[in-house]
């Protein structure tokens, strides 16, 4: 079971890479967003594939993993966001953003 689970974080990984539009500079980052979010999310659950793992935590515990990781992960992603679409657009690219 912890051999599924671990391939399920694997794919997750793998499909964002995969649909991502860029190679940006922290894209490698950024594809550990949804991983992170799979993992914190079954740990919410009250028997998932998180339990595969063999970890033993409190209920308690879990829940405040979960919930604190949950708001560094946005708050990841809310920097992460704002980094790109600060940085300058590589020549022959689209236009990023606003309408001119």
């Amino acid at each position: 079971m912890q051999a599924v689970y671990a391939a399920l974080m694997v794919l997750t990984y793998v499909l964002f890479l995969t649909g991502a539009e860029s190679t940006k500079r922290h894209q490698w980052l950024r594809a550990f967003i949804p991983v992170t979010a799979f993992v914190l999310w079954t740990m919410m659950q009250p028997s998932s594939a998180f339990d595969a793992l063999g970890i033993n935590l409190s209920g308690f515990a879990r829940t405040m993993i979960a919930v604190i990781g949950a708001v560094a992960v946005g708050t990841l992603a809310g920097l992460l966001a704002s980094r790109a679409q600060q940085a300058p657009a590589k020549k022959g690219g689209a236009p990023q953003g606003g309408s001119g």
